[in-house]
Formats: C-alpha cells, structure tokens, sequence
C-alpha cells in the first residue's frame, strides 16, 4: 500500500517544540484517499491541560481530546514516519476520519 506523508508546516523545530508540540500530518495513498491525524507529545499534552485548567478553558483541565490524536515520543520526522508506517501496516490509521481525494 503506497503512501505519502505530508508533515503540515514542516519545519525545524527547537529542542522544546520537539519534545512539547504537536503538528497535524496528511497522509496520502495512490487512490487520493487522506487521513489527516494530528500527532502530540505526551508533555505537549500535559501543557495544555494546565493551561486550559489556568484559563478555565476546554474542560478546565478535567481532560484533552482531540479528533484523530497520535501520541508519539517527539516531534522528529523519524518518529511520525515510523508512527505512520505502523498505523498502515496495523491498520489502525484506517480507524481515524477519512477524507476524500481533493478536487483539482
């Protein structure tokens, strides 16, 4: 099953942003067929429990949900490729919301 990976905004991160960030990711098969999750460290994740319990924002920090969440161990792109070849292979990315092929 052929794929592309698309790292939206992909850019050099800082130290900080690759252990505390998150970034959404296309990921396109041959088909036109996208899946676009969005991956997050689990510190980025703590971070914006406690800033929304500090604001009293989305929850109050009770709890974090997103639509289509992967939770990788950083932000390099080693680790979303590797994250994305085994959601393929596992089929689990095929669990999350499936887009169709964009119009041209």
């Amino acid at each position: 099953m052929k794929y592309k990976v698309d790292i939206l905004g992909a850019r050099k991160v800082s130290m900080e942003e690759y252990l505390d960030g998150n970034v959404d990711v296309t990921v396109t098969f041959t088909d036109g067929t996208r899946y676009i999750p969005t991956f997050f460290t689990l510190d980025n994740i703590a971070f914006l429990m406690q800033k929304d319990k500090k604001m009293k924002e989305d929850g109050e920090g009770a709890f974090f949900w997103s639509d289509d969440m992967v939770i990788v161990p950083e932000l390099s792109e080693k680790a979303i490729h590797e994250a994305v070849h085994k959601m393929v292979e596992t089929r689990y990315l095929f669990n999350l919301t499936k887009y169709p092929p964009e119009e041209k």
